[in-house]
């Protein structure tokens, strides 16, 4: 793009990082850069650019996942409904086309991994405080993670 003299700006980020979301295997290490271009170009992040990011981060290590809520939080980004769900999702692993009612979703919450059940209990904990209104799949989550 800069090549030709096409300005980037942060929808073309956006739909880049998005694009990782849905490849295959550790896209996430592009969404990092991607992220991070976005910054260096002086582009202010916004909720979409957040919850693309998370989305792309399902197979990044726990912590960079909470990195990015972090971040989000300190430029005072707020979340909405959309980027709770796919945030809890990236945490818990949810596969992303799997369907669960709500013992199968307990069941899989049950296997997911410490850090990542208390890292989605402290959002939540979040969500609440800022009286986000969650989706019915968040709410299902939030029920997995009450029995934990």
């Amino acid at each position: 793009m800069k090549q030709i003299g096409v300005e980037i700006d942060k929808g073309h980020i956006t739909s880049a990082i998005r694009a990782c979301w849905e490849a295959k295997g550790a896209a996430h290490n592009a969404a990092a850069y991607l992220f991070q271009l976005l910054l260096d170009l002086e582009l202010q992040p916004d909720i979409a650019i957040f919850t693309c990011l998370v989305g792309a981060y399902r197979t990044a290590p726990v912590e960079k996942v909470v990195g990015a809520y972090k971040d989000m939080q300190s430029m005072n980004i707020k979340a909405d409904f959309a980027f709770a769900e796919i945030y809890l999702g990236t945490l818990l692993l949810k596969p992303k086309v799997q369907k669960f009612n709500q013992k199968e979703m307990t069941d899989w919450v049950r296997a997911v991994p410490a850090p990542r059940i208390a890292a989605a209990k402290a959002a939540l904990k979040d969500f609440e405080r800022e009286s986000l209104k969650l989706t019915s799949l968040s709410k299902a989550f939030a029920k997995a993670l009450q029995q934990m």
